[in-house]
């Protein structure tokens, strides 16, 4: 047994002992360093239950007596040809579908004592593999420091790679403060005009659902909505199969049951035409993340998915809230979609490896290899521009 007081990991690999966790998996969530809700309880025990054990998905939890102080789903990946060194990777898309946010759950009060341990569980090889990548953490939170500064007093080997931006939602002092700080005159009056526009066709309606029976049937309609677009067509709808389809009923109903969701949709004559599944962090409430938009292609003209944007942002200025931060989980290069999100936040990489001499040239050599990446690339952009310009006056 481990010294009283002490942090230590165990590696969950089966959706029963997950179960047996869930008293303090949801004090945890409420005493979390930063939210996450993509790792909560109420999110990641449905999409078990209905999708299935993810394909090398580990969850290490780490605990100090019988108090959860951490928690982070990794998923293994195993060496390739072109990736042949073996990694826990936290479970974040697409290794983890629905999975739009890395950073761990850690114990506000634990945090460095937690961190301290999963990276000693990393050097001592209990976590399998010869690295722990984390990505899509928010590198501009109090986790991040957390592992900026664990890293370097530990002196652990550690490769920071390319972080990534998307959009974020901070509340202003008022909604008109908020629209020039993200959009044009041009564009606030062209956003104003299509509103209009929409108003003249139809009785205009916007919903906010909290309860479960508002939510069940918004939920519905949302599968249908989305699956009559593009994704449908595509097959990448959440309702295009039904084992997805029954994992967001059942995480929508329980966590509008707990108060930590907002379903929000934009109605012309009592038919939805956008609709907006957020999850709301269970130690904030006020904190926001998207889960899933869609919007009726029908209305595409009018840009409803656009609108129902701005008819949120404008009803939480007017009420001040119940959101005042709001992460928009955008897909990475698909930060375009984001034009109405005034803030944008941080996404980090990292890979850590164990403190041994193996572990040092793991990362030294791929510091070395991303060098030569880049200088390879730097070189060739001047020739390839001369290219693409001869080619264009040919």
């Amino acid at each position: 047994m481990p010294p009283l007081g002490s942090v230590h990991v165990r590696v969950l690999e089966a959706i029963e002992e997950l179960h047996a966790l869930r008293p303090q998996w949801i004090d945890l969530a409420q005493r979390a360093l930063e939210p996450n809700p993509f790792y909560e309880e109420s999110f990641l025990l449905p999409l078990l239950e209905h999708r299935g054990w993810i394909p090398g998905l580990r969850v290490a939890i780490l605990e100090q007596g019988e108090r959860l102080v951490g928690l982070l789903p990794l998923v293994r990946r195993r060496p390739t040809p072109t990736d042949p060194i073996a990694r826990q990777r936290a479970a974040f898309a697409p290794d983890q579908p629905y999975g739009f946010l890395g950073t761990p759950l850690l114990d506000s009060r634990r945090a460095r004592g937690a961190l301290d341990a999963l990276l000693d569980a990393l050097d001592d090889g209990a976590l399998g593999g010869s690295l722990l990548e984390l990505v899509g953490y928010g590198a501009d939170g109090p986790f991040s420091q957390l592992l900026t500064e664990a890293l370097a007093v530990r002196r652990q080997p550690s490769l920071e790679l390319d972080s990534w931006r998307r959009g974020s939602f901070r509340l202003r002092p008022c909604f008109e403060t908020y629209l020039r700080d993200c959009l044009e005159p041009r564009r606030i009056r062209e956003l104003r005009r299509q509103r209009r526009r929409l108003q003249g066709s139809g009785a205009l309606g916007f919903e906010r659902a909290v309860c479960d029976a508002s939510v069940r049937r918004l939920c519905e309609q949302f599968l249908l909505v989305e699956r009559a677009g593009w994704k449908g067509r595509l097959g990448t709808a959440i309702g295009s199969r039904p084992e997805d389809a029954e994992f967001f009923r059942a995480m929508c109903v329980g966590r509008a049951r707990e108060g930590t969701l907002l379903f929000e949709a934009l109605a012309l004559d009592g038919q939805p035409i956008a609709l907006s599944v957020a999850l709301l962090a269970s130690g904030d409430p006020s904190a926001g993340f998207v889960f899933k938009i869609t919007h009726d292609e029908k209305a595409r003209a009018f840009g409803p998915g656009v609108l129902l944007e701005y008819t949120q942002f404008e009803g939480y200025h007017a009420e001040r809230g119940p959101v005042r931060w709001m992460d928009s989980c955008t897909g990475r290069g698909r930060e375009h979609l984001d034009r109405l999100w005034a803030d944008r936040r941080v996404l980090g990489h990292c890979l850590i490896a164990p403190r041994s001499l193996p572990g040092a040239a793991i990362v030294s050599a791929l510091r070395a290899a991303r060098e030569l990446r880049r200088i390879a690339r730097r070189a060739a952009g001047p020739a390839s521009s001369s290219l693409a310009r001869s080619r264009g006056r040919a």
